[in-house]
Parts: C-alpha cells; structure tokens; sequence
C-alpha cells in the first residue's frame, strides 16, 4: 500500500512537470532595423505569450525597457514581435533569453 501511494505521488508530481514543461521559442521584429537594434533571439518561455514580453537584452517588463528610450529603441512594441516556436527546454534550463542577435551600427 505505501508503494502504491509513492509511485502515485511520483506520477503526478512527473505530470504537472510535463504541464508546465518551458518551451524554446525564437522571437523576432521587422518594424525597428536600423542600426543599433535587436532582429531577433532565441527564450527559453512557459507560453507564446510569455516569450513575446522579453526584450533581447534579457530584460522581461517592457516599461522597464522602454522608460528611457525614444520610440522603439533597439527593439520593438510588444504587438509588433512575431513567435514562432522552436521545441521542448531541458527542466533545467532558466527562463530567459538564451542568446539574441543584435545588428550593431
């Protein structure tokens, strides 16, 4: 009975892991291509949703981003950044931008 109720607690515990399994996702803009700016960058998000609030530059609230630029800065207004998802992170990789792709002037 006790082993019964172990691996019932282990089998759950593995499905909300899998609920909430983090997704690799690659966001990307086309409004803001000047020099300076970010085209794009690969996060590590649990939604598309999530994925889209992250500014390259690891940053993950947009007005703390945006506060002190003029328009769109080095990357682009939340609605303007495009998703596309990539596949399955590791449960050991951190939310947050892996690596991001900046076009320096």
């Amino acid at each position: 009975m006790k082993v019964e109720i172990y691996v019932l607690i282990a089998l759950v515990a593995y499905f909300l892991l899998l609920i909430r399994r983090k997704k690799i996702y690659r966001i990307y803009q086309s409004v803001n291509n000047g020099y300076d700016t970010y085209s794009e960058a690969i996060v590590c998000a649990r939604s598309k949703r999530q994925a889209r609030k992250y500014h390259p530059s690891g940053e993950y609230d947009y007005e703390t981003v945006f506060k002190d630029e003029t328009e769109f800065g080095s990357w682009a207004k939340e609605e303007d950044v495009g998703v596309e998802y990539v596949g399955k992170a590791s449960i050991l990789t951190p939310k947050g931008v892996i690596c991001s792709s900046f076009d320096a002037g």
